[in-house]
């Protein structure tokens, strides 16, 4: 990963229903614009379902240098054994 990015964290949206069969990766993107370039590097690892960015509320004491954006994916058919580590290690790549 470039110093564009930083990785927010991952989960699953038991939540949102509709994509409760997916993982959420959560990116913070230092500039929107290279949304694209995390996005094909993205599809070396994972199959992208949907993505969006994430939206929040400006809080005037904290800074909004990054943009939040979510990734709804699942792994590709030969990890789909041990899917919940594979996700684990790919968000655990610099």
């Amino acid at each position: 990963m470039s110093d564009a990015t930083g990785w927010g964290g991952i989960r699953s949206l038991w939540s949102i229903p509709e994509y409760k069969d997916y993982y959420a990766l959560h990116i913070l993107l230092k500039d929107v614009e290279l949304k694209d370039q995390v996005t094909e590097m993205l599809k070396d690892y994972v199959n992208i379902y949907k993505d969006e960015e994430i939206e929040t509320r400006n809080v005037e004491r904290i800074p909004q240098d990054y943009t939040p954006w979510r990734f709804f994916v699942d792994v590709p058919e030969r990890y789909t054994n041990d899917a919940d580590n594979y996700i684990i290690d790919l968000a655990m790549k610099n």
